[in-house]
């Protein structure tokens, strides 16, 4: 089920919200729960962790919006500010972790003062390779850094410059790539089988699936928060989609926990492959340029893994345009603070879709708001 709208302005005629409704979704929620528990044991034992604020919209009835609308803010999460750390941590803990066993033969004890340094004295410098649109990257470099190893990062040249610096001040090489997202995936892998180094990119690239799935697990500690800060029954989740890792985790957290509730991913135009892939029932790669304000959303497909949970899992998906992000950013800023346009891609979708009356006014809502 498809639906969109049109809008006059000046002599364009620009194409609107787009909702399509997932028509292949299954009722039984992916059970992960032994791995969603290690991950989120993991997180909760590492020096410096702190759960992210989960707060409440108190000012959005006078625009019309009846029901109760919650947002959990990445912009405060550790090391990144972004939940991207949650995901690098987990994955590139369990590499280092199995490198460990290999040598000694025993599992290392993360969460003992100064002990990742001690893992690197056992295991020798890894060197970590990735492509990213920023935020992913800063996760790589960070974790890299703290846990004494070194990043290389790929990414677009394009690229803001607070972000490259971002990346090289957690000790990380930088390299940029004259084109989209995508191609600097393929030039990270290309540079894996060349020079080697182990390989987190958050989308697959033919030997990296086990990492993208750790990388996964390790954001579903995101929703184990929100479970934990609240008794709330959440209706609806609305998750930001890149190559679909957080809304692929929104899944595998909550479906199996929450009865009924529904996840609504949101993409911008240009990068909109879950969207079409919902929409033919296979991956499908965007068509769009990958040019849109919500710069950390600018992927060209979506993950394999992340495909093979949500084919299942999502309930449908919002595709917005960059009018509708500056409208929602500039709302959110009016009436609690500043948010990039990436951080308000989910409030959009979600008063795009309020704007045709789609939810009930006792429903709860949470909007993820992250880069």
């Amino acid at each position: 089920m498809k639906s969109s709208l049109l809008r006059e302005m000046g002599n364009k005629r620009i194409c609107m919200m787009e909702y399509v409704q997932n028509d292949h979704k299954e009722k039984n929620g992916i059970d992960r729960s032994l791995a969603v528990s290690k991950a989120y044991d993991f997180h909760k034992m590492s020096e410096g962790y702190q759960p992210t604020p989960l707060v409440r919209l108190e000012n959005l009835k006078k625009y019309g919006i009846g029901c109760t609308v919650y947002a959990k803010l990445e912009k405060y999460r550790e090391g990144t500010k972004s939940f991207k750390s949650l995901g690098a941590s987990y994955s590139m803990s369990r590499i280092l972790t199995k490198k460990y066993y290999e040598i000694t033969g025993e599992q290392p004890d993360w969460h003992r003062t100064g002990q990742s340094r001690k893992i690197a004295d056992v295991t020798g410098p890894i060197h970590f390779r990735a492509a990213t649109d920023g935020n992913h990257g800063a996760a790589v470099a960070w974790f890299a850094d703290c846990t004494g190893h070194r990043a290389t990062i790929y990414l677009p040249n394009d690229t803001e410059s607070e972000k490259k610096k971002r990346i090289k001040s957690f000790h990380a090489e930088v390299i940029c790539i004259d084109g989209t997202y995508d191609e600097c995936v393929k030039k990270c892998h290309e540079d894996v089988l060349l020079k080697g180094g182990e390989e987190v990119t958050d989308i697959e690239t033919g030997s990296n699936r086990e990492n993208v799935e750790n990388i996964i697990l390790g954001y579903t500690t995101l929703f184990n928060e929100v479970m934990d800060a609240s008794d709330i029954r959440f209706d609806t989740v609305f998750v930001p989609v890149g190559v679909g890792g957080l809304a692929a985790a929104a899944a595998i957290s909550l479906k199996n926990r929450c009865e009924g509730i529904k996840i609504v991913a949101v993409e911008p135009y240009s990068a909109d492959s879950l969207y079409r892939s919902v929409e033919g029932g296979r991956i499908i790669p965007t068509d769009g340029r990958q040019d849109s304000l919500m710069c950390g959303l600018n992927c060209g497909i979506v993950s394999e893994y992340a495909w093979s949970v949500l084919k299942r899992q999502v309930d449908g998906c919002v595709r917005i345009s960059d009018h509708e992000i500056k409208k929602a950013a500039h709302l959110y800023e009016r009436e609690y603070e500043k948010e990039s346009y990436t951080a308000c891609a989910a409030f959009a979708g979600f008063l795009e879709m309020c704007k045709r009356k789609q939810w009930k006014e006792e429903e709860n809502v949470l909007v993820i708001f992250t880069e």
